[in-house]
């Protein structure tokens, strides 16, 4: 194939999948043509399908720990939902937000348990919705500290709450977070991880939420004994820990490099890959990577040109839409809740 010296490639590739994509000036600068550009993103594709387990953490060791360090975050909703609703249980937090009965002893309604309880799951939903938008305007990183800031906050609320309302909105405003962290820790673990550890990387997630509910209940198991408000209100302090650390693991964090080509940052995204790599991990890699990442987002912004959610519900899409709701679907009616 010639080389083409102009912006915008007007032919098809060899294997005429790329056609139209118009090469960054990074490309340009070195001394990339579409030639090249398809050649090394078809070497990191197979490479990503030649690479054993062992093989992908010797490579990319970085990535394992960085996205085990983002989706750690889950542990905080896995403690705090656990946390919540073992507390209906225990009579010093019942005298203290619950209504006397006839016989001297306190209660919740359940009107104000059930509301109590899904209210994290609430503001759940308004955290993934956001989280996308967040995300595209301040990348990962930023997103992952918004998210550590809010829940510090959102924390005072449920610390010091003096009635059951103010409870109600903390545990609404704490759930805001959780869903922000639950988008950004699954996506930022496809992005970095390696093709034969990214199921890996995503079912920890759903480890984390196991570790916090377990970390829950000994922490209460552990306070059983007290019988003043720190018995309830010392769990809740210990949710002020979570954040430090894991601001740390961020801070250090190379930025998704996804994220970073889809702002035309390339050079920004090869060192984030370096960063994510090891010292087996070669320079033509690193190139072949972002030739990967580059032309399967430019595949992407031009098939989606001129499309919208109805197309989710067309043709093959609809088969596609329905496995995948399918498969989440899973978790709730195999009757854990």
């Amino acid at each position: 194939m010639e080389k083409n010296t102009s912006h915008h490639v007007e032919r098809r590739s060899r294997d005429g999948t790329y056609d139209g994509i118009e090469l960054h000036p990074y490309f340009h600068e070195n001394n990339w043509d579409l030639a090249r550009l398809t050649e090394s993103a078809q070497a990191a594709i197979a490479r990503e399908h030649a690479l054993s387990f062992r093989e992908a953490v010797k490579y990319w060791p970085k990535a394992l720990f960085f996205s085990i360090g983002i989706s750690t975050t889950l542990v905080m909703e896995g403690y705090d939902t656990g946390l919540i609703n073992s507390f209906f249980g225990l009579p010093q937090f019942r005298q203290f937000y619950g209504q006397e009965l006839p016989d001297g002893t306190y209660q919740f309604s359940l009107a104000w348990q059930s509301a109590i309880s899904s209210m994290a799951s609430v503001g759940g939903i308004f955290g993934l919705l956001l989280a996308g938008q967040i995300v595209d305007r301040i990348g990962y990183r930023w997103t992952m500290f918004f998210g550590l800031a809010w829940l510090t906050a959102a924390i005072f609320l449920t610390f010091f709450a003096q009635n059951v309302r103010m409870l109600f909105v903390g545990n609404l405003l704490c759930g805001v977070p959780w869903g922000i962290f639950q988008s950004v820790a699954s996506s930022y673990a496809i992005d970095t991880a390696p093709l034969v550890l990214r199921p890996l990387m995503t079912s920890y997630i759903s480890l984390c939420w196991a570790m916090g509910q377990f970390i829950s209940t000994g922490v209460l198991k552990g306070l059983l004994d007290r019988e003043d408000q720190w018995a309830y209100r010392i769990p809740f302090a210990i949710q002020w820990f979570w954040p430090i650390p894991l601001a740390i693991i961020t801070a250090f964090a190379p930025e998704s490099p996804w994220y970073l080509v889809r702002k035309g940052q390339m050079a920004e995204a090869r060192q984030a890959l370096r960063r994510l790599g090891s010292k087996y991990t070669t320079e033509d890699q690193l190139d072949n990577n972002v030739a990967m990442i580059y032309v399967t987002n430019e595949h992407e912004r031009m098939i989606e040109q001129g499309t919208s959610y109805l197309e989710l519900f067309r043709g093959v899409n609809l088969r596609r839409t329905e496995v995948a709701v399918g498969a989440w679907i899973c978790q709730v009616t195999c009757g854990n809740w």
